[in-house]
């Protein structure tokens, strides 16, 4: 009998009680291996899409929406195969950026909101959206242009059905009660004109002299006083 076939003997002749603890044993030394690496190999896999969400934002906002996934890759400094494993397709990337663009400016919007005088509130946060507007580039361009695909552009709401652009619609409803805005006036549409705002940024030329801060006082000046109350004649 040689070595291997004495072992089959043993094992199978070992009381059954002994072979479960053995396997037993076994199965704990390899579960303990796996839950060791999988807190690894999840953390590993969130700084990677974190890293190609990054790489994604400065790549369209370089290059526009026409960017090569392959771009975004290298940028990234990952390969193909790992940007695919985290993102199908470039659409399900646009997705992804665009809602991070969006969360970016509803944050900025509502920034302003702890001021007391809520006009400078609004100033505050359009200030603060043109700060986000100049990381964005060619994507926001693209976004305020309504040149996303169909298939982005479907899954992101308008700002007025967005519960994150909320703290504008209480700034408004508040100079609204303090006699600073005429109170048939919809807040919903400040909240549109206000975005509808971000597009001079985008086209102001290289060099003008305006900052973010003078251009959002002016662009607000005049937004403002359309809906400012009057004093009676």
């Amino acid at each position: 009998m040689n070595r291997r076939d004495a072992r089959d003997v043993y094992c199978h002749n070992r009381p059954f009680g002994n072979r479960i603890r053995s396997a037993y044993s076994v199965y704990a030394h390899v579960d303990a291996r796996q839950r060791s690496v999988k807190p690894v190999r999840r953390s590993d896999a969130r700084l990677n899409r974190e890293r190609i969400l990054e790489a994604a934002k400065q790549v369209f906002a370089e290059q526009g929406i026409a960017a090569e996934v392959k771009d975004i890759a290298d940028r990234a400094g990952l390969g193909i195969g790992t940007l695919y494993r985290n993102f199908p397709g470039k659409d399900d990337l646009l997705v992804e950026v665009v809602r991070g663009l969006a969360g970016e400016i509803a944050a900025a919007l509502g920034e302003g909101e702890d001021e007391a005088d809520p006009i400078a509130g609004l100033r505050t946060g359009l200030v603060n959206v043109y700060g986000v507007a100049a990381n964005y580039g060619w994507l926001l361009h693209a976004k305020l242009n309504q040149q996303l695909p169909r298939g982005v552009q479907t899954t992101l709401k308008p700002p007025y059905e967005d519960s994150r652009y909320q703290a504008v619609i209480r700034m408004v409803e508040r100079a609204k009660a303090q006699g600073l805005i005429r109170p048939e006036v919809d807040p919903n549409l400040i909240l549109v004109l206000m975005f509808s705002t971000i597009g001079p940024l985008l086209h102001m030329p290289v060099g003008s002299g305006w900052s973010g801060e003078d251009l959002a006082s002016t662009v607000l000046d005049i937004v403002l006083n359309g809906v400012a109350t009057r004093p009676p004649a």
